[in-house]
C-alpha cells in the first residue's frame, strides 16, 4: 500500500503581506478502499485521518478512467481522459512528461499550483515510481523526473 500526501501551501516572511489563498492538502492512498472510520468502518481506528476528512472534503465516489494504476494516477493528476494508447500504460508519466521542457499548459494540477506561486511538496508515490524518477522494475533509478515541473520538493 502507498500513501501519498501532497502539501501545497503559501508562505511569506515577516516583510511581506500574508497570503489569503487556502493551503491545499491532497492525500491519495493506493489500495486502501474505504476502510477508515470516517467511511463507517468500526474496526479500523483512524481518528486523525477521520478528523481531517470531516474538516475537509471527503470523496465518497471515485471512478478510475483506466484499469491500470499508473495510467489512472496520470489521469487524476492531469484531469484528462485517456485519448491515446500511451495514456493507458503505466508509462504515461514518462512518455508524456519526463524530459519535456516546461510548457505554458501545466503538466498537472500540481504544476498549476506551483505556477501560481504555491510551494508544492510531494511525499510518497503519485506518479509511477515512489521517488518520482524514471526506471523499470529491475533497473536502478535514473536522474529523469517523471513530473519535472510539478514539485518544488519531493520526499519519499
Amino acid at each position: 500500500m502507498y500513501l501519498v500526501i501532497l502539501s501545497i501551501g503559501c508562505h511569506s516572511d515577516k516583510n511581506t503581506i500574508v497570503d489569503e489563498r487556502p493551503n491545499v492538502l491532497f492525500i491519495a492512498v493506493d489500495d486502501l478502499r474505504p476502510e477508515l472510520g470516517v467511511y463507517g468502518n468500526s474496526i479500523v481506528k483512524s481518528p486523525n485521518i477521520d478528523r481531517l476528512a470531516r474538516e475537509g472534503t471527503l470523496f465518497t465516489q471515485h471512478y478510475v478512467q483506466v484499469p491500470t494504476c499508473g495510467a489512472s494516477r496520470y489521469s487524476l493528476m492531469t484531469g484528462m481522459r485517456p485519448s491515446k494508447k500511451k495514456h493507458i500504460s503505466n508509462q504515461a508519466f514518462y512518455t508524456e512528461m519526463a524530459n519535456k521542457k516546461e510548457q505554458e499548459k501545466p503538466e498537472s494540477f500540481v504544476h498549476q499550483f506551483r505556477k501560481s506561486g504555491y510551494n508544492t511538496v510531494g511525499i510518497g508515490k503519485l506518479s509511477h515510481s515512489v521517488d518520482g524518477l524514471v526506471y523499470g522494475y529491475n533497473e536502478a533509478p535514473s536522474k529523469i523526473k517523471e513530473m519535472p515541473h510539478s514539485w518544488g520538493q519531493i520526499h519519499f
